[in-house]
């Protein structure tokens, strides 16, 4: 009789879930009057400094429940001081992208950001020689570098205000705010730059902001469009962090139903890629991993952990059955996550030995909060580990492909020969299949230590 239960590996990501919170509430108590900042550590909850995306991870990986109360308290002043920055924002909005002549600006001239007619006397930025610049004056004006710029005008930074606004109704109308402005950003039947006013487009802004509109039903024609744009572009992205994140990305819309593209065998190459580049080729594959860009004149970066956004791949990759973290290297990342969480009370470093950052710990949330519902049927308990460890080394590792070809090759061979009367050329075929045979076994053998370490 087959019944259905708790996967063994869902249990561990409860597990390292409870620790992510009891992390969490640890960190919250520290942190008093004010919001979250770039990481969260003992020194981090200490220092001074707070920002936008730590603030929107917090309120992503607190939507859950139960929360402790410091978290809990944590969270409503990271909300209303996401919101109120939205709000009291809101006339830079409005700002045009981009002109394109170069404006003379007097010193004094231009109105104050808080001013009722800013919408419609104060340029945003300058468009010179393709590239947008902003003078002295002006910046000084608009505020690059303050909240309200990077709020208005960043795009990564609007798409995490948005996802986490989107996930509390009671600020559903800054979420509206920050979603239209978004949606008007978009290059025409492309993506969204890094930068509003930019006329080029990024594929992993673009993916930020689709996962960030995913919970915005009004936005749904914009999400299936950007998602079909983005699946047509997956294939040209060489830095394979990069394309892992944008294929997660669609991977989460086709499980909101927001998409339909056939996302499964491009997360499966992509996938065998990394590992097999990771494997050869250390020092090209960094992890983390920075992706930079440019915000008039300064050099600006995204940072990723290459071994997470593996590992999301891999769930969207694996079905029910979760098949990537019962094989090597799957197993492997899943367990130091595990281990990094399970039974933690603070934050301390992350799985490479770096400071516990809130981009860290928000990868970690989405990857365990996607396993935590699945089920899987008890019958198949006992051959699931050593099933898909055969059926993931088919593809995903290095010698035993070659082997299985050769086993088959020489076999089939042998038999041809024998049959045809070439019986010594069978026989030195049939030792080559044999020892093609043993080679198989010691490379499975190999394939299940790996897993049972």
């Amino acid at each position: 009789m087959c019944f259905t239960k708790t996967h063994p590996r869902v249990t561990e990501a409860q597990q390292a879930m409870t620790g992510l919170k009891q992390c969490m509430n640890s960190y919250a108590a520290k942190r008093t009057g004010k919001v979250v900042g770039q990481f969260l550590d003992n020194d981090g909850a200490g220092e001074d400094q707070e920002g936008i995306y730590g603030t929107a991870a917090w309120l992503i990986m607190s939507r859950d429940s139960p929360l402790g109360d410091h978290t809990s308290a944590l969270r409503q002043r990271s909300l209303t001081w996401l919101s109120n920055l939205v709000s009291s924002s809101k006339n830079y909005f409005s700002l045009p992208k981009q002109i394109n002549q170069p404006i003379d600006v007097v010193p004094g001239s231009l109105p104050s950001p808080a001013s009722p007619d800013t919408q419609t006397t104060l340029p945003a930025v300058i468009q010179e020689h393709s590239l947008v610049v902003v003078t002295a004056e002006l910046a000084k004006s608009i505020g690059v570098g303050s909240n309200s710029y990077e709020i208005t005008r960043v795009t990564p930074k609007m798409a995490a205000t948005l996802e986490a606004l989107s996930l509390y109704p009671e600020a559903s109308a800054e979420a509206h705010v920050l979603a239209s402005s978004l949606a008007a950003a978009r290059i025409p039947t492309k993506g969204w730059p890094f930068v509003v006013g930019d006329d080029s487009d990024d594929h992993l802004a673009s993916a930020a902001v689709v996962r960030s509109l995913i919970g915005m039903p009004a936005f749904e024609d914009v999400v299936s469009s950007a998602c079909n744009y983005l699946y047509g572009e997956v294939d040209k992205i060489s830095n394979l962090p990069k394309r892992l994140y944008v294929l997660n990305v669609l991977a989460t819309a086709r499980e909101a139903g927001k998409f339909t593209g056939d996302i499964p065998p491009k997360l499966r190459t992509a996938i065998r890629q990394t590992i097999r580049k990771g494997s050869s080729e250390l020092t090209t594959l960094p992890n983390p991993i920075s992706i930079d860009f440019h915000d008039h004149g300064r050099t600006r970066f995204l940072r990723f952990s290459t071994d997470l956004l593996l590992l999301e791949a891999m769930r969207h990759a694996s079905g029910k059955y979760l098949a990537y973290l019962n094989c090597s290297p799957g197993s492997k990342i899943f367990r130091a996550l595990v281990s990094n969480l399970k039974d933690q009370t603070t934050f301390t470093t992350d799985t490479t030995g770096h400071g516990a950052s809130a981009g860290f710990y928000l990868q970690a949330y989405r990857f365990l909060r996607g396993c935590t519902d699945i089920k899987y049927r008890a019958a198949f308990a006992n051959l699931q580990i050593p099933l898909s460890s055969m059926l993931l080394a088919l593809v995903m590792h290095f010698t035993l492909p070659f082997d299985l070809i050769m086993l088959v090759v020489m076999g089939a061979g042998a038999l041809v020969c024998w049959k045809i009367g070439e019986e010594k050329f069978a026989l030195l075929l049939l030792g080559v299949a044999v020892k093609s045979l043993i080679d198989v076994a010691r490379a499975f053998y190999n394939v299940m230590r790996r897993n049972l370490e």
